[in-house]
């Protein structure tokens, strides 16, 4: 018979690894559609975001945002952005050749938590704890007419110009952001 307390510790461990993998993988502070950020799963097992949340500069669980009760498979996608999801995807995905990502599985609209002059995100677990912060957002990068992407060692923040497979939002030869908002740099 297997030990309740030893199945409880390599669940908790399983949760904590995983939760760990969740990470911010894209901003836009001040894009010409609205700003956004991308949380991504990096890990190989899907991880569920039910009493995830994300908050800026108090840090507090409590205080932040619910994200949507959605499972990430590996590289599945959540979109928080302070525009409607219909306005996001005619801005983002409109394009002949471009639709919505597979794996960017939900939004959370017209949100106005996190995008202020000097700000970060946090995202925390359903324990409370903060898995991953960005901060002091305008001080990193000025993402406005580029959104800043985690590099594919997960180490660094780069333009998604500077990356393959990023995009131009808007109209053909617009002036619009260039990112790759639901889709994970590789």
């Amino acid at each position: 018979m297997k030990s309740p307390s030893l199945t409880l510790m390599v669940f908790a461990a399983t949760a904590a690894a995983s939760s760990a993998q969740v990470r911010i993988t894209e901003y836009s502070y001040k894009g010409l559609f609205g700003q956004y950020f991308e949380i991504s799963n990096l890990a190989l097992t899907p991880v569920n975001l039910n009493n995830w949340r994300f908050n800026n500069n108090t840090g507090l669980y409590n205080f932040g945002a619910p994200l949507p009760n959605v499972t990430l498979g590996t590289n599945g996608t959540v979109i928080v952005t302070e525009v409607s999801a219909t306005v996001f995807d005619i801005a983002w995905y409109a394009e002949p050749g471009l639709s919505v990502p597979v794996n960017l599985m939900a939004y959370v609209e017209n949100n106005t938590k996190n995008f202020e002059d000097v700000d970060e995100i946090r995202l925390f677990n359903p324990g409370g704890i903060a898995v991953d912060v960005v901060s002091v957002i305008t001080s990193i990068r000025d993402t406005e007419d580029r959104a800043a992407v985690l590099n594919a060692a997960r180490t660094n923040w780069v333009f998604a110009d500077t990356i393959p497979g990023s995009w131009k939002a808007g109209a053909p030869g617009a002036n619009g952001p260039v990112g790759n908002p639901g889709v994970v740099v590789p």
